[in-house]
C-alpha cells in the first residue's frame, strides 16, 4: 500500500506528467512556468486553460481537467493536459486569440507535438475554430512520450480515472447572427463578445436593441 493518500498521488502524478511534457515539447528558453492543475467536473468541456487565476499577485495560471468527460483512458487525460499546455504557451510566448478560439499558431504547435486536430466530421480539413476535437497521432511526439510515461511511471494504472464515464447529451443550439457597422457578419455562439478587425467596433447580435440603436438594424 502506498504511503501517500489518493489525492496527493493523483495531483503529484498529473504534475509529473506536466513537467515531463513541458521538457519534451518546448525548448529551454520557451518552457512553461508553474501552474495550478485542478480536477473540476462543473464545466461542459473536457478541460480549459485560464491565465491569472492564483497567487497573491494573481499571475498563476490554471489548467482544469473534467473527469466526467475524460473517462477511463489515461491517454485522454494526457491529450487534454497537452492541449491546454499549448494554450498556456500561447499566452506566455505566442499569440492567443479570443477565449476558447484555436488559431493557426495553435494548430501548428499541436502538429509539432503530435496532436491531430479534427473537424466536426472527423476529418483533418479544418484546424482552427472555436470548437475542435483532437487526438494523439500514433507516430507523433505525444504518443511517444505517453508510452514512455506509462512504461516508466505506469500512469495507465496509477492515474485515477472515473469508474464510469458520464455521457452528456448534446443539445442543438441555433447560432446567433452577428454584424458590425461595416456590415461584416457571421454566425457565432450566443453570448460571446467579438470585435471587428476592419472597423474596430463591437460586433453585436443582429436584432438586439443595442445593435438596433447603434447600427439601425
Amino acid at each position: 500500500m502506498s504511503d501517500k493518500n489518493s489525492t496527493i498521488q493523483q495531483y503529484e502524478l498529473l504534475y509529473d506528467i506536466y513537467d515531463h511534457l513541458n521538457e519534451k515539447f518546448f525548448d529551454k528558453e520557451h518552457r512553461l512556468g508553474d501552474c495550478i492543475i485542478i480536477i473540476n467536473r462543473k464545466t461542459k468541456e473536457p478541460g480549459h486553460f485560464k491565465p491569472n487565476q492564483w497567487g497573491e499577485d494573481g499571475n498563476m495560471p490554471e489548467i482544469s481537467l473534467n473527469p466526467d468527460l475524460l473517462g477511463r483512458s489515461s491517454l485522454r487525460w494526457c491529450i487534454e493536459l497537452a492541449h491546454n499546455m499549448i494554450h498556456y504557451w500561447q499566452h506566455k510566448y505566442g499569440n492567443s486569440s479570443r477565449k476558447g478560439y484555436h488559431n493557426t499558431e495553435h494548430a501548428e504547435i499541436s502538429d509539432n507535438v503530435g496532436m491531430d486536430i479534427l473537424s466536426a466530421d472527423g476529418s483533418k480539413d479544418k484546424k482552427t475554430g472555436q470548437i475542435i476535437t483532437y487526438a494523439a497521432n500514433p507516430k507523433g511526439l505525444l504518443m511517444k512520450e505517453y508510452k514512455y510515461l506509462d512504461g516508466n511511471m505506469n500512469i495507465s494504472s496509477k492515474l485515477l480515472t472515473m469508474f464510469s464515464e458520464k455521457k452528456i447529451k448534446k443539445q442543438s443550439v441555433k447560432p446567433t447572427k452577428y454584424a458590425c457597422s461595416c456590415n461584416h457578419g457571421f454566425n457565432g455562439k450566443s453570448g460571446m463578445e467579438y470585435v471587428c478587425k476592419e472597423c474596430g467596433q463591437d460586433v453585436l447580435p443582429k436584432g438586439s436593441s443595442k445593435a438596433a440603436s447603434k447600427y439601425n438594424y
